[in-house]
This record gives C-alpha cells, sequence and structure tokens, in this order.
C-alpha cells in the first residue's frame, strides 16, 4: 500500500467505526419485571387460569347435588260436574353427606272418589321423614363420588397450571438471557475493535515515520475490516434476539414491542429469587413428590381411580333402604293419653331391598376399577423416577456449569495478560502485529466462552426450579 492508500484506509474506518460504535444504555428491562409481565399477561399463562376457573365451575356444580331441593306437585281430576280427586304434596327435602336423606311435607287430598290410601286430614297432613341406606351406598354413593372426583380434578387442574406456567417461564427465561448474551458479545466486539482501531492508528503513525513496513499496515487494517463485519454480525443477533423475547411480552392480549433503547440486565448480574438454587436444589430433590405438578397431577389420577373403585364396590352389596315418617294432621285432643298415642301411631315405616344373584355387573365393574388404579399407580412410579432423574442431571449440570464459569473466568484474566505482554513486546520491537491479532482473537474468543457459559448457568438455574416445580413462585 502507497502513503495516499493508507491514509484513505485510515479516514475509511475511522467513518465506519463511528457509526458502529453507537451504543446509548438507554432503558433498562430487569430480568424480574420481564418474568413477572410475562407470568401475568402472557396468553398462555391467562389460559392456564382458565383451567382452575373451569375445574372450579365444576366443584361447584358437584357440590349443588347436595343443595335442598324444594319439590311440589297436584293431581287433579274433575268429570261430569264431580271432583274425583285433588291430590298435592309439597315439601323440602335434605340430602346429607352421609347418604341420609330429610324431608319434610305437607299433603292435601280431597276427593269423591280418592283411594282411601291417600285420605288426611281436613286441614291437610305434615310429614316430616328420613330415608337411611344401610347396605349400597352407605359408605359411598354417585353424589359423593362426583363432589369426591371434582376436588381431585381442581388439584389437578392447578398442578397443570403450575405445569404449564413453569414451562413458559423457562422458554421466556432462556429468550431473555439469550438476549442478553448478544448485547454482552455486541459489547465485547465494539470493544475489540476499538482496540483494533486505535493499534491500527498506532501502526500507520509508525509507518509514516519509518518505524514499521507497510505490510504491517495492511494486517493491520484487514483486523480492523474483520472486527467490523464481527460488529455487524453481533448486532444483527441483537435484533434477532430481542424479536426472539418479544414473542413473550403481550398486554390486554396485544403483543408488545420494546422501545429501540431498551437494555436486559448484565449476565454477570446476580438474579434475586424467592428461593437460593444452589442451596435448596438437594432439599428440592428430597420433596420432589410433594412440589412436582407433574406428580401432583399423578395423585389426582390415582385419588379419582381410588373413588371410583369405592362407589364400584358398593355395587357388590345388597340394596337395603330403611325410611321413616312421622305424620302430623290434628290439632286438639281432649287429653294427653290421646296426644301421646297420636304421637306413637301415626307414622309410615319402610324397607327396600334388593340384591342380583350373580352380581356379574358388579364384579366386572370393580375388576375394571382395580385395573385403572394398577395404571395410576405404575404411571406415578414411572412419572416419580423420570422427574427425579431430570432434576438430578439438571443439579449436576448446575454444579459442573458453576465450575467451568470459575475456570473460563481466569482463563479471560490470563489471556489479557497474555494481549497486554504482547502489546508491550510489540512496542520494544520484539513482536508483531500478526502474533498481537492472535492474541486478541483468542481474548475475544475466550469472552465469548465466557459468555456462553454465563447464559448456560443462568438458564440452569430457571431449569433447576423448573423441574422442582417452583419457578412460577419466584416472580
Amino acid at each position: 500500500m502507497n502513503r495516499t492508500a493508507i491514509i484513505l484506509a485510515f479516514f475509511c474506518v475511522f467513518g465506519s467505526q463511528a457509526v458502529l460504535a453507537q451504543n446509548d444504555q438507554g432503558q433498562l428491562l430487569t430480568f424480574e419485571q420481564y418474568m413477572s409481565w410475562v407470568k401475568n399477561e402472557h396468553p398462555l399463562a391467562k389460559n392456564a387460569r382458565l383451567l382452575v376457573d373451569q375445574a372450579e365451575g365444576n366443584l361447584r356444580s358437584a357440590r349443588g347435588s347436595f343443595d335442598p331441593q324444594l319439590y311440589g306437585g297436584v293431581n287433579q281430576k274433575r268429570f261430569a260436574g264431580s271432583e274425583y280427586y285433588h291430590i298435592s304434596e309439597y315439601g323440602l327435602k335434605v340430602p346429607t353427606w352421609f347418604g341420609i336423606e330429610g324431608k319434610v311435607a305437607y299433603e292435601y287430598n280431597r276427593g269423591t272418589y280418592l283411594n282411601p290410601e291417600n285420605n288426611v286430614p281436613e286441614n291437610g297432613l305434615l310429614v316430616a321423614g328420613i330415608k337411611v341406606p344401610v347396605g349400597k351406598r352407605l359408605f359411598m354413593d354417585q353424589r359423593r363420588a362426583q363432589l369426591r372426583k371434582a376436588q381431585a380434578m381442581t388439584n389437578m387442574s392447578q398442578a397443570e397450571r403450575t405445569l404449564e406456567l413453569n414451562q413458559l417461564l423457562q422458554d421466556a427465561a432462556s429468550a431473555y438471557w439469550k438476549w442478553s448474551q448478544a448485547n454482552a458479545l455486541l459489547n465485547i466486539d465494539q470493544n475489540a475493535l476499538e482496540l483494533t482501531q486505535e493499534r491500527f492508528e498506532g501502526i500507520v503513525q509508525s509507518y509514516l515515520g519509518g518505524d514499521l513496513p507497510a505490510i504491517d499496515t495492511t494486517e493491520s487494517f484487514l483486523s480492523v475490516q474483520q472486527q467490523q463485519v464481527k460488529v455487524i454480525d453481533a448486532r444483527q443477533m441483537v435484533i434477532e434476539a430481542k424479536m426472539e423475547l418479544e414473542t413473550f411480552l403481550w398486554k390486554d392480549e396485544v403483543p408488545l414491542e420494546l422501545e429501540d433503547d431498551m437494555q436486559p440486565q448484565d449476565l454477570t448480574d446476580e438474579v434475586k429469587t424467592k428461593e437460593i438454587v444452589n442451596d435448596s436444589a438437594q432439599s428440592w430433590l428430597n420433596n420432589i413428590y410433594n412440589l412436582h405438578p407433574k406428580l401432583k397431577m399423578n395423585r389426582a389420577k390415582i385419588q379419582q381411580a381410588q373413588i371410583d373403585r369405592r362407589l364400584k364396590l358398593e355395587k357388590l352389596k345388597p340394596q337395603l333402604d330403611l325410611s321413616y315418617n312421622y305424620l302430623s294432621g290434628y290439632d286438639d285432643y281432649e287429653n294427653a293419653e290421646l296426644q301421646r298415642a297420636y304421637l306413637n301411631n301415626n307414622y309410615k315405616f319402610g324397607i327396600d331391598f334388593k340384591m342380583p344373584i350373580f352380581i356379574r355387573d358388579g364384579r366386572g365393574e370393580v375388576a375394571a376399577a382395580n385395573a385403572k388404579l394398577d395404571m395410576a399407580n405404575f404411571e406415578m412410579s414411572s412419572e416419580m423416577l423420570n422427574v427425579k432423574n431430570k432434576l438430578n442431571a439438571a443439579i449436576n449440570k448446575l454444579i459442573n456449569l458453576n465450575e467451568q464459569l470459575n475456570i473460563q473466568t481466569e482463563a479471560v484474566i490470563n489471556y489479557e495478560r497474555l494481549l497486554e505482554a504482547e502489546e508491550i513486546k510489540f512496542d520494544n520491537g520484539e513482536s508483531s502485529v500478526f502474533l498481537i491479532n492472535s492474541r486478541q482473537m483468542k481474548l475475544v474468543s475466550a469472552q465469548e466462552k465466557l459468555t456462553e457459559l454465563q447464559r448456560k448457568h443462568k438458564i440452569a438455574q430457571t431449569k433447576v426450579m423448573e423441574l422442582s416445580g417452583v419457578l412460577f413462585r419466584q416472580f
């Protein structure tokens, strides 16, 4: 290169550097703010909450089976000017948890051709009764089974919501730290470009002073160009990472875009969580049965299968229902003896009995319910092992990343020392531009490797919390 070409290259590099070096600090979007926003506003998070609302609605519906019930009815016949009969009954039935049903009713019947069985006093008849299942349905019936299964389904829906939230927040955390790493890489490349530019400036001055050959300016200029290309690539990576991050940002079901000057939290910053990962990981492993949403879902399935089995077992019992109704239809008595006689002798009592001979229907349903329960238990055992192994692997990965981070941090420091030493040797005429560029390339590579490890470490921390089932509680 002649002197004119070198000077032109000098000004071209400085002009492009002025553009490439733009990097305002801008606003800061912290990791905690971002994760809280995703948890509260993302459509998938809202959809997960609807699962719980739906289950709670079904639970409320199941509880309705135990609501007191008003009833009433009239049956009347008139023909040829005569009232054959008028039969009416109004009352209140009150079901209870133990299968016992209470009843309070009022009967009023009249008519020329009224069945004698339906005769009541002139002012009507008050009835207070109770019905008790002694055999089948004593310990479990359809209403109780429906309510118990709805309660288990509510627990399952809450666990499913937690599982979906954990997975969503883990994906969101990965996108955030990818954005943070992209910004860190851009800063590394811009710093390297500034150093390369300063070196090129010094080499040009040395060449103009006759201390260095022209080929050194060419080699230094190529290094500047290579670093400029890396800065452009790094800027593109930031744009792509930012766009990926924006897929997790919503407000009122409308996607949001970040401001151009928005910046992420630095990879080296400590992330505050409600639970310390390194100290809590082993305790989470020990308590995984109670913490992990998948295992909670499996427990709910087992509960439902157990309820089904208890209900089917009732079919093996004979049906034996007892009913008693106290009747009251008189207001006045001549003496206390008549009152006592009335209280003791006015009632209706009934016994209903039914029992299939072979009970094949009941035995078949019990066998199917037993198989369903065994399948749920086997699924629980398999899922328990799977979750434990995944959490164990995540904990070991986090431990290994801690060690790698410490080693790589020291390596970056050593590469910086080597570059400084090489620059001193170059100033003393004992090194070359090639060696300095080589040292700088190794330093940049080490710094890039460090940011990669920092990103993986941050993601590994949230992964441990996700696999423990507690990530959603942190934000």
